[in-house]
């Protein structure tokens, strides 16, 4: 590819010949970024990132369709569902909740019909999403009553602790939350935590991730 770009630099105006380095560069550095920060082995991501080179842009679609651990429409994930489904619908009292499904989200869509009208009717045409009452939420859109009230909980936790984010950096703030969390894991607490590898790319390190999953905290990309 490099070889390539030398060759037609002689043949094409100077600006559009360094857009073109340019924009191989930024390829370059996206795509090497992205497989570093999932996790894999370093002859896997070396082999990968050489792919990415090779074939451009041809290299990200077959990554997505054969490199990564999950793929959305693998044979075996159909089957795992499947015999999930088979398994939980065996069980009476997960049948009965299942089937009354349709009824309790009908009777919260005429009750609050300009709240949760198109919330509950995507979760109706969603097999995936069970509606689960007596549960409770709550908005915390301001940082520093949120930060305070999650180390609380992550502090109190007992048995597991599950979290989720888009975007997580290798800051002071996240720093204090490793440290917990590791002390956490230690003292037998199971912690998974999943995060977005482009949303955290200029942001959370390799060293962090490294030092999160060899503390007992498993900590893996998703997208």
């Amino acid at each position: 590819m490099y070889d390539l770009l030398s060759q037609l630099g002689g043949l094409m105006p100077s600006w559009i010949s360094t857009a073109l380095w340019a924009l191989l560069i930024v390829y370059t550095v996206v795509t090497g970024a992205f497989i570093i920060l999932e996790n894999k082995s370093p002859a896997k991501t070396l082999a990968w990132i050489l792919a990415f080179l090779a074939l451009p842009v041809i290299g990200v679609g077959i990554y997505l369709l054969f490199g990564r651990e999950y793929r959305p429409f693998s044979r075996e994930r159909k089957l795992l569902q499947q015999k999930l489904g088979h398994q939980l619908t065996q069980n009476e009292s997960v049948y009965r909740f299942l089937k009354a499904q349709p009824i309790e989200i009908q009777r919260l869509i005429d009750k609050y019909p300009l709240v949760y009208d198109r919330v509950l009717e995507l979760m109706r045409r969603n097999v995936n999403v069970p509606l689960y009452p007596y549960n409770t939420l709550e908005l915390l859109i301001n940082a520093k009553e949120k930060y305070p009230r999650l180390l609380a909980d992550l502090k109190a936790a007992k048995h597991s602790i599950h979290m989720e984010y888009f975007e997580w950096a290798s800051d002071d703030v996240m720093e204090e939350f490793k440290t917990l969390l590791i002390a956490k894991a230690q003292e037998g607490v199971q912690i998974r935590i999943l995060y977005d590898p482009l949303g955290s790319f200029s942001m959370l390190s390799w060293r962090y991730v490294r030092e999160m999953n060899q503390g007992g905290v498993h900590m893996l990309p998703w997208s």
